[in-house]
């Protein structure tokens, strides 16, 4: 028996106790019992029928009011659901902006640079997303223009001063889902890559303009992803020359040796592994396999770790070896960085320190990339960085880089100072 049966049994006997105690004329026993007659009986099952039909009806219409109830949490529950789905396929946008002092040798004063990003994500099924970011920067110093063109004999050369630019460095489709697994994903487009531990060659979100397609997969502690592209389009060549009696353009292969080569047309490979929460393993390849405006110059492999200490110290290492340029120089990377304490935008007054060794050598790094560790290429030195959260979404950042020698020629390169603010929306 149910409750609600319970409740109606009880009703119904204690209304037939009442009635049967109201029965005025019902004659007494001598052994106390209650003695009606045929018409009081008759009336007493009358009024027991009239009070199961009026709990009949209040059963049904509390049932009704339940059954409401029910389809009312339904609606608000498939309402709330809908409008959850339809708020997660909304655009997302977020962005950040930064200024920047340099201070190095040869330079009069410091050089002030500005740059702001937004990035924007529109999922478009539950399966295929949309990413783009647009990077709009002042990169030469106050003042400047930007390159200038000086005259040689009737021949234009194109000058080593930075430019100004607006450009989308990611704008990519990632398909997630394939084969039925959710790590299994494809990016087709413009965007950026993850190579070593340290940043140093190369980071997602530092810099994309790779133009390509990147297959991405999962399984327990290992990650890994391959591909193929174009990294062409982060750097023009440097050194290109136009001449003015016959109007042709000749396209340089980096005659000023600053960047590092341009890479073109590639294939790579990365594997990532996790074997504890306080280690991580980075292994990644990238051969170069022709290009239009620089030699076929980049055969790399390199390897990285991370080891977390405890919770506020760590340590990175990478270590990477281009052997595709066809001479007898090495063209290696090595590059430490020892982390204290971290700072965070959403975290204000969180603060933190890096300590950087860094010896790479010319024509180990591209332009592609430019990393937190700039200068970075045929270069040596040691250097230090404080980084300060102000407010939420607001940090600021020093750095400095002492004693750099150019690693070709064993050149004293001074020192490098940089200090910049930079908010996050």
């Amino acid at each position: 028996m149910n409750s609600r049966m319970k409740k109606r049994t009880a009703a119904l006997l204690s209304a037939s106790m009442l009635l049967m105690g109201s029965c005025g004329t019902a004659l007494a026993a001598d052994d106390d019992s209650v003695v009606l007659t045929r018409a009081e009986y008759q009336t007493l099952m009358d009024r027991i029928s009239k009070l199961e039909s009026r709990l009949d009806q209040t059963e049904k219409n509390q049932q009704a009011s339940e059954t409401k109830v029910e389809k009312l949490e339904k609606t608000t529950s498939d309402a709330e659901a809908k409008a959850k789905k339809d708020k997660a396929m909304d655009w997302k946008f977020s962005g950040d902006i930064r200024a920047r002092a340099i201070v190095e040798r040869g330079t009069n004063g410091a050089n002030y640079t500005y740059r702001v990003r937004l990035k924007g994500e529109k999922p478009i099924t539950e399966d295929l997303k949309f990413v783009f970011r647009d990077v709009m920067m002042n990169e030469n110093p106050t003042g400047v223009t930007g390159s200038s063109y000086v005259s040689n004999n009737g021949v234009m050369k194109q000058s080593s001063s930075k430019e100004s630019f607006n450009k989308f460095d990611n704008a990519y489709f990632m398909i997630s889902n394939i084969g039925g697994k959710k790590e299994n994903t494809v990016k087709i487009g413009r965007f950026g890559h993850s190579f070593g531990t340290t940043g140093y060659w190369s980071g997602e979100w530092t810099y994309g303009m790779y133009d390509g397609v990147e297959f991405a997969t999962k399984s327990g502690k290992l990650k890994w992803g391959f591909g193929f592209g174009d990294w062409g389009a982060a750097n023009e060549p440097t050194g290109d020359s136009f001449n003015v009696a016959t109007g042709e353009v000749k396209p340089g292969t980096d005659t000023l040796g600053t960047t590092g080569s341009k890479i073109e047309r590639n294939y790579f490979a990365k594997l990532n592994y996790a074997p504890t929460k306080n280690d991580n393993i980075n292994v990644w390849h990238l051969r170069e396999t022709g290009g239009d405006s620089s030699p076929r110059d980049y055969n790399l492999l390199g390897v990285g770790f991370t080891h977390n200490f405890d919770k506020v110290w760590s340590l990175s290492a990478d270590f990477s070896r281009n052997s595709g340029k066809d001479d007898s120089l090495r063209h290696d990377g090595k590059v430490a960085v020892l982390s204290w304490n971290k700072a965070t935008y959403s975290k204000p007054h969180s603060y933190g320190a890096k300590f950087y060794y860094i010896n790479v050598d010319s024509v180990n790094v591209g332009k592609a990339g430019t990393s937190v560790l700039i200068p970075r290429n045929d270069n040596t030195g040691w250097g230090i960085s404080f980084h300060y959260t102000i407010a939420r979404n607001l940090m600021f950042d020093i750095f400095g880089e002492f004693k750099m020698k150019k690693k070709s020629t064993g050149a004293d390169l001074g020192n490098y100072y940089r200090a910049q603010l930079s908010a996050q929306f």
